[in-house]
Order: structure tokens, then sequence, then C-alpha cells
């Protein structure tokens, strides 16, 4: 019995060890623009973090064919409409929102320094591509933050926001 603990446990070290030594090269440069374009105060290109609409429709009718979320054909197309319609004043409402939230916690942007990104990323069941959750930790003079609850969507090209929930003290 205690064998088989034991063999557990080392069976996980060599797993928990084998994932920290993953290359994660796609997913911090997809932190990396994303802290860019809130440290440039860039919505064009915090904007191109987000799927394009072709993306969107794909992402949308993959989805669908994996009966994810109790989606429709009806359900789909109503979201497509609803992307060309409101897609870019939610995108910099969620910008300026950031931008904000950052200056009422008193980020200085040009002495902001990118520090790391921690996430845990999966694939959905039925669904080919990765999904990613994690936090931007950045520092400021003697000050830590974090630009938290990093939702993405992995596709060919790179990582797309899903949604950049907040900037808080660490």
């Amino acid at each position: 019995m205690k064998l088989k603990a034991v063999s557990l446990i080392f069976l996980f070290a060599i797993f928990a060890s084998f994932i920290m030594a993953q290359d994660h090269t796609k997913e911090d440069a997809f932190a990396k623009q994303i802290f860019l374009s809130l440290q440039n105060n860039d919505y064009a290109s915090f904007k191109k973090l987000y799927p394009s609409f072709d993306e969107y429709k794909e992402l949308m009718q993959m989805m669908l064919d994996a009966g994810m979320a109790d989606l429709t054909k009806e359900k789909v197309a109503g979201f497509l409409e609803d992307y060309k319609r409101e897609s870019d004043s939610t995108y910099h409402a969620e910008f300026n929102k950031l931008i904000n939230q950052a200056d009422s916690v008193g980020v200085k942007w040009k002495e902001a320094s990118f520090v790391k990104f921690e996430f845990v990323s999966a694939y959905p069941d039925n669904f080919s591509r990765k999904y990613l959750n994690g936090d931007i930790h950045f520092s400021c003079g003697k000050s830590s933050f974090i630009v938290g609850g990093i939702e993405g969507v992995e596709l060919p090209s790179s990582y797309k926001i899903q949604e950049v929930k907040e900037i808080r003290r660490e």
C-alpha cells in the first residue's frame, strides 16, 4: 500500500516536472503582446489580439459541431450578427476599463516591467482548440500588479483573447 502511494507520488513529480519544463513560447508571446498594448495605451494592437470575424465564425462553427454550450445554428447566427455590430465597441470598452483600473491602482506604465505569465490550459471535450486562463504579473518600482483573468483560445497563428477581466495590485 505504501509502495503504491510512493509510486504515485513519484509519477506525479515526473509528470509535474515535465509540464513545468515544456516550452511556453507561444503563450508567453501572447501575454507580452497584451502587456505591451496596455503599456503603450495602444488600442489598435489590443484589438488585433481578439479573433477576427472569420476566426470567430470558425470558432463558433467548431463549437456548434462539438455540441458545446447548447449552441444551435440560430444562436450562432445571432452571435455572428452581434460580433459584426458590437465587437469593436465591446473590445474598446474593455480596453478602456483596463486602462482606468490601472490608473486607479497606481500603475505607471512607463516604469512597468513584465515579470511572468502564469496560466493553465486545456482542451475542452470534443474541441480541438486549446483554451488558457492566466494572469500576467508585472512590476512598477516597488509595487507588483496583475493583469488578471486572461482567457484565450489557441488558433493556428496565435492565441486570441476571449476576455481580460482586471488589473489589480498583487
